[in-house]
């Protein structure tokens, strides 16, 4: 029995310590104390307008997420699919309204931490989720201070699922 329970015990002493090596850099404590808590209700809307190779893009979709920006986490996401009729294509860009909030929380545990950071990401056929570094994004500070946020998300390099544009409505 007394074998059993220094087994139990080094299991949870080797738990703690990786659960440890996960932290941010250097003391945890310390890292969060260099952050504000963030007071207001974490949600946003507003319009995302994609232009250059997306404006024509039906295929993939677009990760939307607000992110803590010092630790990476990520406190909500919503992802849209591109092919999805909701998109206005009457222009030469793609747009539509978009909202997160209540309902698409990730890892928005508290307390949360300021500064946050609003992302839209690009998202090629075949990535469910997980954006990688290189992919097409646009990023920019944000506050839960209720106003709304208008985004462009400009694809600078062809992308796989657009249409070439045409003169007539789409």
């Amino acid at each position: 029995m007394l074998a059993r329970n220094f087994q139990l015990l080094g299991a949870a002493g080797l738990l703690a310590g990786a659960l440890a090596s996960c932290a941010p850099g250097g003391d945890a404590a310390e890292n969060h104390a260099d952050h504000p808590i963030v007071q207001g209700r974490l949600a946003v809307l507003g319009r995302l307008t994609l232009t250059g190779a997306l404006a024509d893009a039906r295929e993939g979709g677009v990760n939307l997420r607000i992110v803590e920006a010092w630790s990476g986490r990520v406190l909500l996401q919503r992802v849209y699919d591109l092919g999805d009729p909701l998109w206005d294509r009457r222009d030469s860009s793609q747009a539509l309204y978009y909202a997160i909030g209540p309902g698409f929380e990730f890892d928005a545990r508290p307390p949360v931490r300021g500064p946050l950071v609003l992302e839209v990401i690009h998202l090629p056929p075949g990535v469910a989720i997980e954006p990688k570094p290189a992919f097409e994004r646009v990023a920019v500070a944000w506050e839960p201070d209720g106003a709304e946020r208008d985004l462009v998300l400009h694809g600078a390099a062809a992308v796989a699922g657009a249409e070439p544009a045409t003169d007539e409505p789409r």
